[in-house]
């Protein structure tokens, strides 16, 4: 499952979008190899991308082999920042899937479809949680 949201509603799009309101976007992703608890600690704390420093990642350990699944949540998301993350630390992404975004997930849609939300849901990614 991979979770998109479209919308024409530019205020929910600027408060999904912006880290200032703290929207968890929560990520499955394939990483080369083993990564250590060291190197992951590195990205749990936040390291410089571009310059600047990322907020503080969740990273879960889900299985690892030969290559590792990983459970990432953010509540940014710069433009290819997971896969800059794990590249800096030596682990590159084979594989990125977004699974939610605000708390939203819909694991009956398969690839192509969508649905409309239903207003419990949008108010649930308007409510105010700081």
């Amino acid at each position: 499952m991979k979770v998109w949201l479209m919308t024409n509603d530019g205020d929910l799009a600027q408060r999904l979008q912006h880290p200032s309101h703290d929207i968890e976007k929560i990520y499955l992703a394939k990483v080369r190899g083993l990564p250590d608890d060291k190197s992951l600690q590195k990205l749990r704390k936040g390291i410089t991308l571009e310059g600047r420093r990322t907020r503080a990642a969740k990273i879960r350990v889900l299985e690892s082999r030969n290559n590792s699944w990983l459970e990432v949540r953010l509540q940014e998301g710069r433009q290819n920042q997971i896969r800059k993350m794990f590249q800096i630390i030596g682990h590159p992404v084979m594989k990125l899937k977004r699974i939610a975004i605000g708390g939203l997930r819909d694991s009956r849609l398969r690839p192509g479809e969508y649905r409309i939300l239903s207003q419990k849901e949008i108010d649930k990614l308007f409510v105010d949680d700081k």
